[in-house]
């Protein structure tokens, strides 16, 4: 497998499986397909769902990079903060992940048999999904990951209902729109970190169903 050559892997897990799961078993699921190495992009996202399926999120959240996440979405607040700062950015941003995933592949859909699709951009940028077929809706959940000097990592996250993308990035972007008009500036990351919970409540009223 190379990536120039877009090489597509295909690998089948059953939800529940990964509740018990052991890396043994993890290693198992992944044996009827051309078998990726022990840090592959898909094995990040595997891992993913088997901690968060867990409610392990302490070590679910270190496969997401926060940084990464923080410098693209807001490029101008984050270079101009500090790192305590920053770490108030990452630590808004956590529960904003975990609501994603819980409203998608954690909620109604969790005992169902996702499909996850490897594809290789460039040689340090994968993006893996995950489809399921839920009778009804048709799901898919996003993933974009960087190699790091500590492993491939997952930057981003987006997901698609029936087609239609959610993703977490424009609502951050509108809620930067919405502080700044508020206090009439363009704010410091400490300050839209202050700021940004309320309005982030009011936009996440709206509630996908996935059923």
């Amino acid at each position: 497998m190379t990536p120039k050559q877009h090489t597509v892997l295909r690998i089948v897990a059953v939800t529940t499986g990964f509740v018990v799961a052991t890396p043994f078993m993890l290693s198992a699921a992944l044996m009827s397909e051309p078998q990726p190495g022990a840090e592959s992009p898909a094995r990040i996202v595997l891992e993913l769902d088997q901690r968060a399926l867990r409610g392990d999120w302490s070590a679910a959240h270190r496969l997401f990079s926060y940084e990464r996440k923080g410098s693209v979405v807001l490029p101008e607040l984050w270079k101009a903060a500090n790192d305590d700062d920053r770490a108030a950015f990452i630590e808004f941003w956590k529960p904003q992940f975990e609501k994603g995933w819980n409203r998608t592949r954690g909620g109604d859909l969790r005992d169902k048999t996702w499909r996850i699709d490897e594809t290789w951009l460039s040689d340090e940028r994968v993006l893996v999904q995950q489809r399921v077929d839920s009778g009804e809706r048709d799901l898919v959940l996003c993933y974009w990951l960087e190699q790091a000097a500590s492993g491939w990592r997952i930057v981003d996250r987006t997901y698609l209902i029936d087609g239609l993308e959610h993703s977490g990035t424009p609502m951050i972007r509108m809620v930067l729109r919405k502080v700044t008009a508020q206090i009439g500036r363009s704010p410091t990351l400490r300050e839209f970190v202050a700021n940004a919970p309320s309005w982030v409540g009011r936009m996440r009223a709206k509630n996908y169903r996935l059923r």
